[in-house]
């Protein structure tokens, strides 16, 4: 990284002016990064939604913005003590401890950034000596700066057309080893995303993460952006604790983890807010400043660091949960986006057997068998990998067309490629099917160890030529507690806390809108169904049976 980047502020129509630092700029201009303007971040909404056209490079941006008051904020209201112990664990990062406090001086400098990180400015709780003030907004300065990175790179392995594309290579994925003959290799990119076990997009995000930072620590960077570089990449190694163990005690990094992608994240901050302007969602709006002005870090008992929200800041909780479950039910499960998303799915299946998948898959096996010190290698496995947009593989799916032939893959080209109407949807919205079903259906969704007769049934409606979706979404996270404040029902034991004078109370145990939106998750169908335009085969009950039938 060469001293000659500059900071920058870009003019953001979500955020106003968002700080790019000179160590950040380098990363921000690399084409791996760039490659980002050209991938959606809402998939194909724009064939429902013509303005949804979000880029997954300017929501990192924005992610990055938020990432830095979420954590300031959270810092400057916490208990004293908590935010003893949030910087005592902080200077014994593995990340922080080669460094001297003075490294961080330079992240704290107005010519870093614009005015330099918001530890420049942050107020600490407590009173402190001027020596232990100056320690603090060193140590935040760490943090925060390895939290901006990590949320920058929150979404650089996000393939073309984002999920939708990612969904349907892990089913290519899954289908390539359950065909492979005993004994055969499979390709380089569908073996390292198998072994990872991480969705598709998290896997090659990782690996990129690591190659790109890499490759960008020159002779001479600074000591301090070195690890800051490192601590990033130790936050986005990490998985969500909370509800993975049976007492987490998350730790700092943990908790810098969950500030990206956790219940209440910059990640969510930001994409609420940008893609609600993009689809005209008035009810997406929520209170963002209210909410970062009362977020508060707190350590339970239980849990150890964690984001809680002071009870002040309630309603503003309430809109962000409800702008999240509102968008979700509006936009992901709209019927008509639906549709598309389960024919971009059907055809780029084929797609991966043409020459672009293949060479998308090589490009994938590439990131993660190339050497992170081979230093042209790594160049040349990122670049070609920067090649793979949005604008790659809807070419791909054009040059599919002339030879298609059999008339769902065909249908579902046609829908995609110039919105025709040649899919139909079974039922759009849960007054269409019978309440009853679509409990029970809902209830075998749900059934782990229905998993094998779910894919089953699936794959029998497929092949009857009958397309299926299925809709996952938490409208909030639990946490099954050994203890917990009287009263509190474990369904309402909601990840996120709410500090109240009488201590830390779930949130959904405090708030019936919370509460209630996990009802309404429960009366939607979990899955929508299509079939050609001019079919009269299957009809709405006649799919649910199908499921449902034992």
């Amino acid at each position: 990284m060469s001293g000659a980047a500059k900071s920058f502020v870009i003019r953001d129509p979500i955020h106003g002016y968002v700080r790019i630092a000179s160590h950040e700029r380098v990363i921000v201009d690399h084409p791996i990064t760039q490659r980002l303007r050209h991938v959606l971040q809402t998939g194909l909404a724009h064939l429902v939604f013509p303005e949804a056209r979000t880029s997954r490079f300017v929501h990192s941006l924005g992610a990055m913005h938020l990432a830095s008051r979420f954590l300031v904020a959270s810092l400057e209201n916490a208990e004293p003590v908590v935010a003893d112990a949030f910087f005592d664990e902080v200077e014994s990062l593995g990340a922080f401890r080669p460094l001297k406090h003075a490294d961080m001086d330079a992240l704290l400098s107005p010519a870093s950034g614009e005015g330099g990180l918001l530890a420049s400015r942050a107020t600490f709780p407590g009173h402190h000596s001027p020596e232990e003030e100056r320690r603090r907004r060193r140590l935040l300065a760490f943090a925060e700066a390895g939290l901006r990175l990590a949320a920058l790179f929150h979404d650089l392995g996000h393939l073309p057309f984002s999920h939708d594309l990612e969904f349907a290579l892990d089913t290519h994925a899954q289908n390539a080893r359950k065909q492979a003959a005993p004994g055969s290799a499979l390709p380089n990119g569908l073996q390292a995303l198998l072994e990872s076990g991480l969705p598709a997009h998290e896997a090659i995000g990782h690996q990129l993460a690591k190659l790109v930072m890499d490759n960008l620590v020159e002779t001479e960077t600074s000591t301090g952006v070195r690890a800051v570089y490192q601590l990033a990449y130790d936050i986005l190694d990490l998985q969500p604790p909370y509800e993975q163990k049976a007492v987490p005690k998350a730790n700092v990094l943990h908790w810098l983890h969950s500030l990206v992608d956790g219940e209440v994240d910059a990640d969510r901050g930001d994409y609420l807010l940008r893609d609600g302007r993009a689809l005209g969602f008035e009810f997406a709006a929520y209170d963002l400043e209210r909410l970062v002005g009362n977020l508060v870090l707190v350590k339970d008992p239980a849990m150890g660091f964690m984001t809680a929200v002071r009870e002040a800041g309630l309603s503003a909780l309430e809109t962000f949960f409800l702008s999240r479950s509102r968008s979700n039910l509006a936009m992901v499960r709209h019927h008509k986006n639906a549709q598309a998303g389960a024919a971009f799915r059907y055809a780029s299946l084929r797609v991966f057997k043409e020459p672009a998948g293949l060479a998308l898959v090589e490009a994938i096996g590439e990131i993660f068998a190339v050497r992170v010190k081979d230093d042209a290698k790594v160049r040349t496995a990122l670049n070609r990998f920067a090649t793979f947009d949005d604008a790659f593989w809807w070419q791909a799916l054009r040059e599919l067309r002339p030879s298609a032939s059999e008339p769902l893959l065909v249908a579902c080209l046609e829908l995609v490629l110039n919105r025709s109407a040649t899919l139909r949807s079974l039922w759009k919205r849960k007054g269409n099917v019978a309440r009853d079903k679509v409990a029970r259906l809902n209830q075998l969704l749900d059934d782990p160890n229905a998993k094998e007769r779910v894919s089953a049934t699936m794959n029998r409606l497929a092949e009857r030529g009958v397309l299926v979706l299925r809709h996952k979404f938490t409208p909030f996270k639990t946490f099954k507690r050994e203890t917990r404040p009287d009263g509190i029902h474990p369904d309402d034991d909601s990840l996120v806390l709410i500090r109240t004078e009488r201590g830390l109370q779930p949130a959904a145990s405090l708030s019936s809108i919370i509460r209630g939106l996990r009802e309404a998750w429960k009366e939607e169908p979990h899955l929508h169904a299509f079939v050609l335009a001019n079919s009269r085969g299957l009809d709405a009950e006649g799919v649910l049976d199908e499921f449902l039938r034992e």
